[in-house]
């Protein structure tokens, strides 16, 4: 799904583990994604497929924006099922895994799609309309053979509330997925590792305008602040080189490698509390974390009221940012142990699904 690169740089987890199962991977998505996505697989067959192009306001809750636009978004999963239906046989598909992408899936083919959000979050949503959209939700979800859930079960759960008890067997727990885990720290040839560390390193990530929005915020900020600020735009396109401006620097875009290596150095890291950003996060046992969630998204203020409750992260508010007093608030929060899941549910999973249902 194209709702920010997070659901495309975890579906690279996926990918490594079919990989390493000698299956052969075809990825299809937007031209950003397929650009990520081939930096991981720079072998595999791409294919251009439209994106849902969800877009935000400045003023109403994002909810109300995502309600809006259910009517074309429902054309598009029509359309996109239509596609696959068209072309499964030209691509040769033994099996579709699909990143919240609803349309994506095939009678007569195993189809897998990869959701957290079970209970899509409403703004002001009570029991009762949860309970509804869960079962519209499932509708959809169960036109696939399996949903897989990237999260653990029990206390280390993120999606917590997202998630209804009581699940049937097809649907499948598989760990925290992030492209960083198991990766080996690199600096970028135009960041040198001799370079000193940020105190504070900015991570952009997000549809528009909120992504620009929070840009600017930092922009202002950072010449009076007494620290050394990374703003990493989480552009990625072919410009990379940092800008050096006021206060720190600017960079266009950090690979995983780069990330792995740049994160844990860090001072403090300010980020949105997107599932995706919060399960790469936890991979790298990061501790100093503030989280500004996007106003009006449900599902990333939940996510960050409920870290902050176990004081493992510090929250900031987008419209009363001071980003000197969250560089304090962070460093007294606990972040994420490493190695919270030791287990391969991810492996298991593929492994199982390949053997059983191919």
């Amino acid at each position: 799904m194209d709702w920010g690169l997070g659901h495309t740089t975890r579906i690279i987890a996926v990918g490594r583990a079919l990989a390493l199962r000698n299956a052969t991977l075809i990825l299809a998505g937007t031209a950003a994604q397929l650009k990520v996505m081939g930096e991981a697989f720079p072998l595999a067959e791409k294919v251009l497929l439209s994106g849902y192009e969800v877009t935000y306001g400045r003023r109403l809750p994002a909810s109300w924006h995502v309600l809006r636009q259910v009517p074309r978004l429902l054309r598009v999963i029509k359309q996109e099922h239509q596609w696959i239906m068209h072309h499964a046989s030209a691509l040769r598909l033994d099996a579709i895994i699909s990143d919240n992408r609803y349309g994506l899936w095939h009678p007569d083919i195993p189809s897998v799609i990869i959701s957290h959000q079970l209970v899509p979050p409403v703004w002001r949503a009570g029991a009762g309309m949860s309970a509804w959209l869960w079962g519209a939700h499932r509708r959809f979800l169960e036109r696939f053979d399996q949903v897989w859930i990237p999260d653990l079960p029990g206390a280390a759960s993120l999606a917590r509330e997202m998630i209804p008890p009581n699940l049937s067997p097809r649907y499948k727990w598989i760990g925290y997925l992030s492209r960083l885990r198991g990766m080996i720290p690199a600096a970028p040839s135009y960041l040198p590792d001799h370079l000193a560390a940020p105190d504070l390193l900015v991570l952009l990530s997000g549809p528009e305008p909120q992504r620009s929005l929070l840009q600017d915020q930092v922009l202002k900020q950072m010449p009076g602040l007494a620290a050394t600020t990374w703003l990493v735009q989480g552009l990625p396109g072919e410009a990379r080189l940092p800008r050096q401006v006021k206060g720190g620097l600017i960079i266009p875009y950090l690979d995983a490698q780069a990330l792995s290596y740049w994160l844990p150095r860090a001072g403090v890291v300010l980020a949105r509390s997107g599932y995706s950003s919060l399960m790469d996060f936890a991979c790298l046992g990061l501790r100093n974390l503030v989280l500004v969630p996007t106003p009006g998204q449900p599902e990333q203020e939940y996510l960050a009221r409920e870290l902050a409750a176990h004081n493992r992260v510090a929250v900031a508010d987008f419209r009363n940012l001071s980003l000197g007093q969250v560089i304090q608030e962070a460093r007294t929060a606990s972040g994420f142990r490493k190695k919270l899941d030791d287990e391969n549910h991810l492996g298991s999973v593929v492994g199982n699904f390949m053997t059983e249902m191919l």
